[in-house]
């Protein structure tokens, strides 16, 4: 809420009338509070002045309507909200999330009478009984549930309905650190020996740039500069295929990263694939807005589940048991820090949002030493 506006009018039997402005509900209606007090100008402009501070710093009362709000009603509410600004893959998360683990339990609870204590007291219950048929869910599955309801109910402070957050100071089960699982580069590499010419450069390109599946799926020719040996991501891409959205990264960044001389060659070698496999198809030679990994069609880009199985039927065969696609982004930072290229110039490559997620104490990135980063990789996947 904004700076709230008050009118004063003198009534008839000598009081005044204070009439503030409290915004609009759901229906556009536009919401009043009003109170009459007997004295003075000067003392109902005093009291109109408690009442402004009291609505800014939340302690009113909203309509009944707000007030009998339910938790159920509320991630519904918020997600109205949001919807534009999320994937698709977090809108159906966070829906699966909210029916699956809050509503079964609080789902009925007025959002105004929602307490630390009975939050506390809900992921207890979440810990010992809250999956399926009963069963214990993690500490992290207890965390996203409680991620979800704190985000909703500060967005019910900003919108009036409730005063505080119950959430930001209710205690939550400790979640121990998640151990990524890194393949060594030799298996790597054997990997890509393996695999089909597609999943082979995606594999490749994965490690030697650090890219999430969402933006090698969203890479176009336009966004590779072979002369230059750089890589450009500018977009991402979510539940591929027909149904893909294209948007900006994760961190709403472009980033450019350097690769070595094998990387390039195998690209130009999967360019020569497809621009085989387009023409025998009757589609020509490729344009520079056409997807480097396309669907069947070609009109859109690989589905983010096709990648993900590709890999792990490559994976198990190999026996990587557990190792994600998104692992081998971990993997490219382990493996350049462990040979010598500094925290700064890996937090680069990997585009991350903030450089303390990579320890930002070291000297500045340079072009340099970027490059010696992308050449270091490709050593390493090659060495005899």
């Amino acid at each position: 809420m904004g700076h709230v506006r008050g009118s004063l009018r003198n009534l008839p039997s000598g009081s005044w009338e204070i009439r503030l402005f409290l915004g609009t509900d759901d229906t556009g209606k536009k919401r009043y509070r009003s109170k009459s007090v007997k004295g003075s100008k000067r003392e109902a402009e005093r009291t109109m002045r408690q009442l402004i501070a009291e609505i800014e710093a939340g302690r009113v009362e909203g309509s009944r309507s707000e007030q009998t709000l339910t938790v159920d009603q509320l991630p519904e509410r918020w997600q109205t909200a949001n919807v534009n600004d999320w994937s698709p893959t977090t809108a159906r998360d966070h829906q699966r999330t909210a029916e699956g683990w809050i509503s079964p339990h609080i789902g009925t609870v007025r959002i105004n009478r929602l307490t630390v204590e009975r939050l506390e007291g809900f992921y207890q219950t979440l810990l010992s009984e809250g999956g399926k048929a009963g069963r214990p869910l993690s500490a992290q599955s207890v965390k996203k549930a409680h991620s979800i309801l704190r985000a909703a109910l500060s967005a019910a402070v900003r919108w009036r309905l409730i005063p505080n957050n119950p959430a930001l100071i209710a205690h939550t089960p400790r979640v121990e650190p998640h151990q990524h699982k890194v393949p060594d580069l030799d298996t790597v590499a054997a990997i890509i020996g393996k695999a089909d010419p597609r999943m082979a450069t995606i594999i490749r390109l994965a490690i030697a740039t650090g890219a999430r599946r969402g933006e090698l799926g969203a890479l176009k020719w336009s966004d590779i500069d072979v002369e230059q040996r750089l890589i450009t991501f500018q977009r991402s891409v979510v539940d591929g295929g027909p149904a893909s959205k294209v948007k900006p990264t994760k961190t709403r960044t472009t980033g450019v990263v350097s690769v070595g001389e094998a990387t390039m060659a195998s690209i130009e070698e999967w360019r020569a694939h497809q621009t085989d496999a387009a023409s025998k198809v009757g589609l020509g030679s490729l344009g520079a807005d056409g997807w480097v990994f396309p669907s069947r069609d070609w009109n859109h880009p690989l589905t983010l589940n096709q990648i993900t199985n590709d890999w792990r039927t490559l994976a198990d065969a190999h026996g990587l048991d557990g190792v994600r696609f998104h692992d081998l982004r971990h993997a490219t930072a382990t493996h350049l820090i462990a040979n010598g290229t500094d925290v700064r110039t890996v937090a680069g490559r990997l585009r991350h949002a903030s450089p303390t997620m990579t320890l930002d104490v070291y000297a500045a990135r340079t072009t340099e030493a970027d490059q010696a980063a992308g050449e270091l990789i490709d050593t390493l996947l090659d060495k005899p």
